[in-house]
């Protein structure tokens, strides 16, 4: 008599193919093909993870192979439908807005510069410019605003820039472009979770600079003329 052999049980790499999904997609943001704002659209779709577990525990009997497949085919489909949502990094009815502040008699000033999410930009004004900054910054509407406080105690000044009513995942829909005086010396402290940042600070005379960014991207050429410059970057994983 023939015993009939039981049909052996398959376990398919399930978390190994989420975490692959994950570090591709992190991998593309990081290069710039995808923006990082996709998390935003991409965290609507976390129910498909309890679906891939339960395929992989119905279909534990057949190839693993197979049903590797299947989760890939269903996760780049999930990324796929994410990134058509997502649209546009910078769709119409963009809100722009414009601030400048005047040199007067400051000597040296502080910036505090607190950046959840976009792009960000900082140079340098023309020579003898009057302003001791000037800033532009587009929002993706209304709710979103640049906070912006400006105080001087005689020789001394302090700016702080800040984003309200933001999620951290609208970077498509917040730009800042910020140009600092050239004649006086500054500190320089910038926070920022996820964003693109561009500081040109060759011809600023920037005596210190400190820099904590958690994500993304950021290019910084450092002043030529300041003296000695105090430089402290902290990044978790953003590319600097």
């Amino acid at each position: 008599m023939s015993e009939e052999r039981p049909r052996s049980v398959v376990a398919a790499p399930i978390w190994g193919i989420f975490l692959l999904f994950l570090g591709i997609v992190f991998l593309l943001q990081t290069l710039d093909v995808l923006p990082w704002g996709l998390w935003g659209t991409l965290w609507r779709f976390w129910p498909v993870l309890i679906i891939v577990v339960g395929l992989g525990i119905l279909l534990r009997r057949y190839n693993a192979w197979l049903i590797s497949l299947l989760i890939a085919v269903i996760l780049g489909g999930c990324l796929g439908i994410a990134i058509w949502q997502h649209g546009p990094s910078l769709p119409g009815g963009i809100a722009t807005e414009s601030y400048s502040a005047p040199l007067d008699d400051m000597e040296r000033a502080v910036i505090e510069i607190d950046f959840s999410a976009g792009s960000i930009t900082i140079g340098s004004l023309p020579p003898g410019s009057p302003n001791f900054v000037e800033a532009d910054y587009a929002v993706r509407n209304r709710r979103e605003t640049m906070d912006l406080d400006f105080q001087q105690w005689g020789g001394e000044g302090r700016l702080s820039l800040s984003t309200t009513n933001q999620q951290f995942w609208d970077d498509g829909g917040i730009r800042w472009e910020i140009n600092f005086t050239r004649d006086i010396p500054l500190a320089i402290n910038i926070k920022s979770a996820v964003s693109n940042m561009e500081l040109d600070l060759s011809r600023l005379q920037v005596t210190e600079l400190r820099l904590d960014v958690d994500a993304g991207n950021c290019k910084v050429t450092m002043p030529s003329s300041a003296g000695t410059s105090n430089i402290e970057i902290d990044s978790d994983a953003a590319n600097v």
